[in-house]
């Protein structure tokens, strides 16, 4: 018996739901403060009561086939019916606190979402039909959480990424999708042994691995969508030579087709896509503002070092903190009201007139909670910028994210008079600001479109209806495999058997000359190949006589005759050729010039067809607009720096010679792979060569800088960049 047909079972609960989450009848119990010290993302275990539910495919047919002018919506779900269920399961009496947080802010924002809906609707009809199948599994729930998240969300624990799972679950719901929300391994295999037609799968990195163990992993690879707070970045979706040795073993090499699949808390990097969350607006009455203000920060640790800092504010502002340790006694002057309920800290931000950074945590969802209730957020700037070269808390994170602030979002597209960043070491400039705020009208309540639920539903329902990272099939999967020879448990077919795992790998012997092939079953016209040597950059180092590099990939007919070949001489653990558009039946990688014996490694073999003349890129290709970067200047930085967001989908319409050459010459031409061409296309600021990426845009990178070092000798080079505007205070969509 296996470790996970040990675990206990759970009762899955099916019920129907008419259209969303609203209106929760059950009891309700205070929900805790809506502040997040630090998002984690821990390899954890914990426990999580799961729940199945699916629409109604009568009404989501009934309202896909009405005309917009005749449709309704309905906004009233079975929500007693819903609850009582799953109360009724032996399960959920023994786990009630499990699903408490989520269930009471999705019964808090209820009104919020009905108004939600309806706005939404009158806009835009079209997201509300096409419904789609959708699995959410959220990981950190699941029994492989060694963080209990439900449970320490009502003792001052993390509460980022339950914010943003009930937001989503909520939302899907109220687009009218067909949704299954599970957190156990047992019933996602059940579920999955029913029903593997599944459109969308919203999970987290956690639910990764344990997705990974499942055998329709491959099938649902462009299909995941990873809640992922801090983002990943291109260069860590899979492990090259530039992949950080720091980086933790859950966040690297899962090889996505696009970093877009990866959903960010804030809007960090376009080559994520932003999800965020939802903040609900204060009703503040501006005469009831005093010289109150509240620190952020849950934890004593938070403290240590900024008492100067916090007693020069204190000499302004009646300070009032929210921590559950003691504060020390060179803090006495400020009150120390201990974990607040939700509703108890609302008010006493109603009341305050700053929120108080101390420059941790980062990026979490108070500060916008403050803005929303009328407070002035007053942040430290760091001054070097805090990234993994300084900050213990970003080393073994997939980013090269850089921060310049607390709240670098809040800094950059919000900004004064909400948002004020100072340098807390610096006295006068701290004493300023405080003044500044005490002295000027009350604000009123505050928050950017993409953070109310109108904002946030619009946002996920056209990412549902625009987003599609799938190929098409793999043609090689399951398909004949042959070689010239094999390591016993190493055979030919384990290169297509769609387990991308370092133990169904393709061996040869040892060997000076190797070569292995697949079988199309017929002739078909092919755009794209990917080849991976191995999953793991360690292990391959350790194995030199396993990199399968160089071979080379030929094309071939029924006969064997040759129709096009291509040579691969460096050493990757992937390889992509595209663009080929040539007729074949047979793939065959062979060896190249080994002057000693070698083993022949494929762990992966990927095979695409032609795709129709007439693909759909979203956002529009018209809203196209190409810049050239400065020198060491990332993409992000050069489309922010015009107004603009850099955008990734774009990649196709500029990675040619062509598009270059309108900026300036070109003395060379060379079309390259490998680990640099997240920055292509791009110039030699040395030499005016030009360069285009021959990849897939697997690596290309948005917030990629454009210097970095070759061969102990730094490289220079000038990016083109994709650009397209975008809504005031909804980066992720485009102007209308």
């Amino acid at each position: 018996m296996n470790r996970f047909a040990r675990r206990i079972a759970l009762v899955v609960i099916t019920i129907t739901i008419a259209s969303t989450l609203i209106a929760l009848l059950c009891e309700k119990a205070p929900v805790e403060l809506l502040v997040d010290e630090e998002l984690r993302l821990d390899n954890v275990r914990g426990s999580f009561k799961s729940i199945q539910s699916s629409s109604s495919p009568k009404d989501a047919d009934t309202a896909a086939h009405s005309p917009a002018v005749a449709r309704k919506i309905d906004v009233d779900i079975p929500t007693r019916a819903f609850f009582d269920a799953i109360a009724q399961s032996d399960d959920f009496r023994k786990q009630d606190h499990q699903l408490k947080w989520i269930k009471q802010r999705i019964t808090r924002l209820s009104k919020l979402w009905e108004k939600a809906r309806r706005a939404v609707f009158a806009r835009r009809p079209s997201l509300f039909e096409r419904p789609k199948r959708i699995l959410i599994f959220p990981g950190l729930l699941s029994e492989y959480s060694a963080y209990d998240f439900a449970t320490n969300a009502f003792k001052g624990g993390y509460l980022g990424e339950l914010v943003q799972w009930s937001d989503l679950i909520a939302a899907v719901y109220a687009l009218k999708h067909d949704v299954t929300v599970l957190t156990r391994k047992k019933m996602l295999e059940s579920f999955i042994r029913k029903s593997d037609d599944i459109d969308i799968v919203y999970t987290d990195y956690i639910g990764l691995h344990v997705f990974r163990d499942l055998w329709i992993f491959p099938k649902l690879k462009c299909k995941f969508r990873i809640v992922d707070s801090f983002g990943t970045e291109p260069l860590f979706n899979f492990r090259t030579k530039n992949w950080s040795p720091d980086t933790w073993e859950m966040f690297s090499n899962w090889a996505f087709e696009d970093t877009r699949q990866y959903l960010t808390f804030f809007p960090h990097t376009p080559d994520n896509s932003f999800l965020g969350f939802v903040i609900e607006l204060g009703s503040v009455d501006s005469a009831e503002k005093k010289n109150y203000g509240v620190i952020y920060g849950k934890e004593g640790r938070f403290f240590s070092g900024k008492e100067n800092y916090l007693n020069t504010i204190r000499d302004t502002f009646e300070l009032y903190a929210t921590s559950k340790d003691t504060l020390s006694s060179s803090l006495r002057r400020i009150k120390n009201l201990g974990i607040l309920t939700s509703e108890k800290l609302q008010d006493l931000l109603a009341k305050a007139k700053i929120f108080v950074g101390m420059g941790f945590p980062y990026d979490g969802p108070a500060p916008l909670e403050a803005l929303a209730h009328g407070c002035v957020f007053l942040q430290p700037k760091f001054n070097p910028p805090r990234s993994a070269k300084n900050d213990e808390f970003f080393k073994g994170k997939p980013s090269s994210r850089s921060l310049s602030s607390q709240n670098q979002y809040l800094e950059k597209l919000v900004g004064e008079p909400y948002v004020i960043s100072i340098d807390m070491k610096n006295v006068e400039e701290t004493k300023a600001a405080l003044q500044k705020i005490r002295d000027s009208p009350a604000l009123q309540p505050f928050v950017p479109y993409e953070f109310t639920a109108e904002g946030f539903l619009e946002r996920v329902g056209v990412y549902i209806q625009n987003q599609n990272f799938c190929d098409g099939v793999n043609l090689a999967e399951g398909k004949k495999a042959s070689a010239s020879s094999f390591l016993t448990g190493h055979r030919p077919g384990e290169a297509i058997d769609g387990k991308l795992d370092q133990d169904t790998c393709f061996w040869s012997e040892k060997k000076v000359s190797s070569w292995w092939e697949v079988d199309l079953g017929k002739i078909i016209k092919i755009r794209k190949i990917r080849v991976i040597n191995m999953f793991d950059w360690y292990l391959a180092k350790s194995w030199k006589s396993a990199f399968i590099a160089p071979f080379k990939i030929r094309l071939l007919a029924s006969n064997h005759s040759e129709a096009t070949k291509r040579d691969f001489l460096d050493s990757r653990l992937f390889y992509v050729w595209t663009g080929i558009e040539k007729r074949a039946r047979f793939l065959r990688l062979s060896s190249l010039n080994y002057n000693e014996p070698r083993y022949f490694v494929v762990c992966n073999v990927e095979v695409y067809p032609s795709l129709p003349e007439k693909r759909v890129i979203w956002p529009d290709p018209s809203l196209l607009v190409t810049h050239m970067s400065t020198i060491g200047e990332s993409c992000t930085d050069t489309c922010s720096g015009h107004g603009l967001v850099c955008e990734r989908s774009y990649f196709r319409l500029i990675n040619s010679f062509a598009e270059i050459l309108k900026y300036g010459n070109c003395k060379e031409k060379k079309s390259i792979s490998g680990s640099l061409s997240y920055l292509l296309p791009a110039v030699s600021a040395e030499s005016d060569t030009c360069y285009v990426n021959d990849d897939e845009p697997t690596l290309f990178s948005c917030a990629g800088s454009s210097s970095f070092v070759v061969n102990g000798q730094k490289a220079n080079y000038k990016r083109l960049c994709p650009c397209r505007s975008y809504r005031k205070h909804q980066i992720a969509l485009p102007v209308e």
